[in-house]
């Protein structure tokens, strides 16, 4: 019961994360287009690998929470 509710906790957390982190690499890929080449973009790699972590976090608390 343990890892579920863990499992369950890591899945809410993500997702309170991911929707304002989308909006922030959605903001800056606006801005990349009106600002000078390569002001956005070290901000825009680090967002969407931050992204990419608690995707991963997330499918995994989904994987340990069914078993």
């Amino acid at each position: 019961m343990k890892n579920l509710e863990v499992s369950e906790t890591i899945r809410k957390m993500g997702h309170e994360i991911k929707t304002p982190l989308s909006v922030i690499v959605n903001d800056l890929t606006y801005l990349k287009s009106i600002l000078p080449e390569g002001e956005c973009e070290r901000a825009i790699r680090n967002a969407q690998e931050i992204k990419d972590i608690i995707n991963r976090y997330v499918e995994k608390s989904k994987l340990d929470g069914s078993s």
